[in-house]
C-alpha cells in the first residue's frame, strides 16, 4: 500500500524543466483535469480485481454443514502509462518557473508502473437459496500517515473504498459439470490527494524587459484533488474444482458515476539585493468534473480468469483481468480462511 501512496504522490509533479514557455491558467487546469479523469478510470480496474472470489458459489450458509462463509485480505495491481502524469507535471512546474532561469524541480517517474491497492474481504452463504453476499474495504485511519516527502516535493493522501456483491448461483456444479452464478454489485471510492512543493534557491529572474537579474527564489506550490467514484457491475463467473485447484473464468460489464473536485495555485518570490521582493502568483482555480447521468457509451467490459489454490481451509486465489476497450491490464491475489 505504502507503494500505491508513493506513486499517487509523484503522479502529477515529475519533471525537471526550466520554464521558456508560458502557459496559461487554462491549459494548467485541463491538464490537472485530465490527471483526474484518467485516475477515475484506473480506479474502477484497480478495485474490481479485489472483489473475485475463485469459486463462483460458495455453497449456503444454511441449511449446510458447515455454514459456507470466507474471510481474508486481497491485493491487486493495474498496469498504467504514465505519460498524462508527464504532461500535467511539466505544464505545473513550468507555470511556477516562469519568468525564472537557472531554476529546476527534480522528480521522475518510470514510463509504466503497477497501481497497487488491497482490501479486507468477507463472503457468505445464502440462506436456504443457492446465492452469497461479499462485502470488502479499506481505508487509512486520519493522522496515521504522515506526509511523505521527495526532495522539493510533498503530499498528504486520504483513502477510502468499500462495497459488495451478490451472486446466485445458476448451476450449483456437479462432479463434471461446472458452477456457474450470476452476480451484480457496488462499490465506492474516494481519494484525497494534496500535493505541495517549496523550494529556495539562487537563480535569475526576467523582468518584462527581458533583463536577467540573479536573487534569491522562494518556490511555493499547491495542487488538491478530491475523487468519488461509484461504480455498479454485473457478472458472469464459471468456475470448476478439481482436486485442489479451482480454475475460473469470467466475464464483467461496471458503469462509474463521478464527481472530483480539484484545486492548485502557487507563489514565487524573488528577492534581488535589498530592493522588496517580487512576487509572482496565481490563485489558480477550482473546478469541478461530474458524471451523473447514465451514458451507455461510458460502459466497460472486463474479461477476467485465474485459479485457486485450495490447502486445507486455506485458499490463495489468483486472477487477471483485461479491458478491451482501454486497454488495461490487472492482476490480484487473495489469501482466504475458507469453510
Amino acid at each position: 500500500m505504502r507503494k500505491f501512496f508513493l506513486f499517487i504522490a509523484i503522479i502529477l509533479i515529475t519533471f525537471s524543466v526550466s520554464a521558456e514557455v508560458i502557459i496559461s491558467k487554462e491549459d494548467m487546469s485541463l491538464q490537472m483535469e485530465k490527471v483526474t479523469e484518467t485516475l477515475t478510470t484506473i480506479m474502477p480496474e484497480n478495485i474490481s480485481a479485489l472483489t473475485v472470489s475463485p469459486s463462483a458459489h460458495i455453497g449456503k450458509f444454511f441449511p449446510a454443514f458447515p455454514p459456507h462463509f470466507e474471510i481474508g485480505t486481497s491485493f491487486s495491481g493495474t498496469a498504467i502509462d504514465t505519460s498524462f502524469a508527464k504532461t500535467s507535471s511539466d505544464t505545473f512546474i513550468k507555470m511556477i518557473l516562469d519568468k525564472t532561469k537557472d531554476v529546476g524541480l527534480n522528480f521522475e517517474i518510470n514510463d509504466n508502473l503497477i497501481l497497487p491497492t488491497c482490501a479486507v474481504n468477507a463472503r457468505i452463504g445464502g440462506l436456504f437459496l443457492p446465492f452469497d453476499i461479499g462485502v470488502f474495504g479499506v481505508t487509512i485511519i486520519p493522522d496515521t500517515i504522515e506526509k511523505l516527502d521527495f526532495d522539493d516535493f510533498s503530499s498528504t493522501i486520504n483513502y477510502l473504498t468499500f462495497g459488495g456483491d451478490i451472486r446466485y448461483a445458476l448451476y450449483e456444479g456437479n462432479i463434471i459439470l461446472p458452477k456457474i452464478s450470476l452476480g451484480a454489485g457496488y462499490f465506492y471510492a474516494q481519494q484525497e490527494l494534496g500535493f505541495s512543493v517549496t523550494k529556495a534557491t539562487s537563480g535569475k529572474y526576467i523582468d518584462p524587459l527581458g533583463v536577467e537579474q540573479s536573487g534569491l527564489i522562494n518556490i511555493d506550490g499547491n495542487a488538491n484533488i478530491l475523487i468519488k467514484t461509484h461504480t455498479f457491475f454485473a457478472q458472469l463467473q464459471i468456475s470448476k474444482k478439481i482436486f485442489f485447484i479451482t480454475p475460473f473464468v469470467g466475464a464483467r460489464a461496471y458503469y462509474t458515476f463521478f464527481e472530483n473536485e480539484c484545486d492548485w495555485n502557487y507563489k514565487t518570490q524573488i528577492t534581488i539585493s535589498d530592493s522588496t521582493p517580487i512576487v509572482i502568483s496565481e490563485n489558480g482555480e477550482k473546478f469541478t468534473t461530474e458524471r451523473k447521468d447514465f451514458q451507455h457509451e461510458f460502459i466497460q467490459p472486463q474479461l477476467y480468469v485465474g485459479a485457486g489454490l485450495n490447502i486445507l481451509l486455506l485458499q490463495i486465489g489468483l486472477n487477471v483481468s483485461w479491458n478491451p476497450v482501454s486497454n488495461y491490464w490487472s492482476g490480484g491475489i487473495s489469501a482466504t480462511l475458507k469453510i
